[in-house]
């Protein structure tokens, strides 16, 4: 699955886009304000009124604690906002500096790799009324364990357009990812070329694919034009030996080429300090187009081993385009 970032085109949006990270923001820089309301006993409650007055005392003090946990988790929660669609004009508006922009294409698959998985995604939830929470949920201490995701991914219908996706973690913050997740950039149709020759100067070599937006004729919709990549004769793959050297029996034997590709392919990610391991996914994959597991670590970023699954089709993919 495809999933898009929508991004106003500042250097720090730049800047993220190249060093492979994003920032995770809380609560209270999200720009709904019906957000974090909860309806407990028939009262309704918005969070972010706890979140500035502490005041607890409308509530039975058998769930003030509960409630005063509750806050502090959100508080501390971050969420990276994403959606289902590259085309959708209001989110060129909003967020992407009124078609100024640009949009990323994510795949999903390798984005939830590192450092995340994929119950820390979750589709947004609409609706016209606010999240009810009963008592028995705010006392079971393994359903309230769900409370803080049923808050964070739960909007008014009036957003029903952007079909969010979101990434709720623990922390907010900066988090890396893998280079690979990014497939393709969009550029809105008022990007100027400043910009663009800008993005893809420091993306070169990572064979990313270039859309600009345009109005199709006659309609109200927006559509994706191919346009080059003017370093695309560059690559960060070309002429590079793999470093590791990989154990080879008689189940990798057959595929020591491509296992090979798929270190240096790992090697030259921005997370990777040094690739440890190599083999093939026996629960990955099929037999036209088996899955490669490539273990790295980075101890800088506290990782001693991180697995990077790659398909042939894939490896294929990147080597026929850095020919």
């Amino acid at each position: 699955m495809l999933i898009y970032k929508y991004r106003s085109g500042s250097n720090r949006d730049i800047d993220t886009l190249v060093n492979n990270q994003f920032y995770a923001s809380d609560i209270e820089a999200l720009n709904d304000i019906q957000e974090g309301k909860i309806s407990i006993k028939d009262q309704e409650i918005e969070l972010f009124d706890l979140f500035v007055t502490n005041n607890f005392s409308n509530f039975d003090n058998s769930i003030k604690d509960i409630l005063e946990k509750l806050i502090q988790d959100c508080k501390n929660f971050g969420i990276y906002s994403l959606s289902k669609d590259y085309k959708n004009e209001l989110l060129w508006a909003y967020y992407a500096n009124s078609n100024k922009g640009f949009c990323i294409e994510y795949d999903f698959e390798i984005l939830k790799q590192h450092p995340f998985n994929e119950d820390l995604f979750y589709d947004v939830e609409y609706s016209q009324n606010i999240p009810i929470i009963n008592l028995e949920s705010l006392l079971n201490s393994s359903l309230r364990l769900n409370l803080p995701i049923k808050l964070l991914a739960t909007k008014s219908l009036n957003w029903k357009h952007e079909e969010e996706i979101r990434l709720i973690s623990s922390t907010k913050g900066k988090f890396d990812y893998l280079s690979r997740a990014v497939k393709s950039i969009y550029f809105g149709n008022k990007t100027d070329k400043n910009t663009i020759y800008s993005i893809m100067k420091k993306l070169k070599g990572r064979k990313i694919n270039y859309y600009q937006m345009t109005h199709k004729k006659d309609l109200y919709k927006l559509e994706r034009v191919k346009i080059d990549d003017i370093f695309r004769n560059e690559s960060i793959y070309k002429n590079k030996v793999n470093k590791f050297i990989p154990f080879l029996d008689e189940k990798t034997k057959p595929y020591e080429d491509l296992i090979k590709k798929a270190i240096i392919i790992v090697e030259q990610d921005y997370l990777c300090e040094e690739v440890i391991d190599a083999y093939i996914s026996f629960n990955k994959g099929t037999k036209d187009n088996p899955v490669f597991f490539i273990t790295y670590k980075n101890e800088n970023k506290n990782m001693f081993a991180r697995n990077y699954f790659i398909s042939k089709n894939e490896i294929e993919e990147i080597f026929n385009k850095n020919s």
